[in-house]
């Protein structure tokens, strides 16, 4: 099925293939910078920042720092409990219940997993494993 392009959008593509900047096709049709954006990356094309689409805000990192509190337990994602857990190594990873040893670092968590093996995790895969990525 074909998508349905309105007029201001084939505008606002037609002027980008040219190669006005954002501001000129912004001006010219009206409309603001933002929505230029909304046509451009709803077709492909550049989004108004590269982190924008893909990465993970420093509000997220911090409330994953505030939600880690040395002695609890949390989830994370462990390579090394696969590998001398159970004898059998497997690739991936599974998750289990770490305890929380320190998060002095502005990085990195230290956790003791439940073989007793401590280990570093970034605060940016602690984002992933508490929020949405299960």
């Amino acid at each position: 099925m074909k998508e349905r392009k309105n007029s201001t959008e084939k505008i606002v593509l037609q002027l980008y293939m040219e190669g006005k900047s954002v501001a000129d096709i912004a001006d010219k049709i009206g409309k603001t910078e933002s929505t230029v954006y909304t046509y451009l990356s709803r077709n492909g094309k550049p989004q108004r920042s590269k982190n924008r689409a893909q990465g993970i805000s420093t509000w997220r990192i911090a409330q994953a720092r505030n939600k880690a509190r040395e002695g609890s337990r949390i989830r994370v994602k462990s390579v090394k409990t696969l590998m001398f857990g159970d004898g059998n190594i497997k690739l991936g990873s599974v998750p289990v219940m770490a305890r929380v040893l320190s998060k002095a670092s502005k990085y990195f968590c230290l956790v003791e997993l439940p073989g007793g093996t401590r280990e570093c995790i970034l605060w940016t895969d602690m984002v992933g494993e508490s929020m949405d990525r299960y």
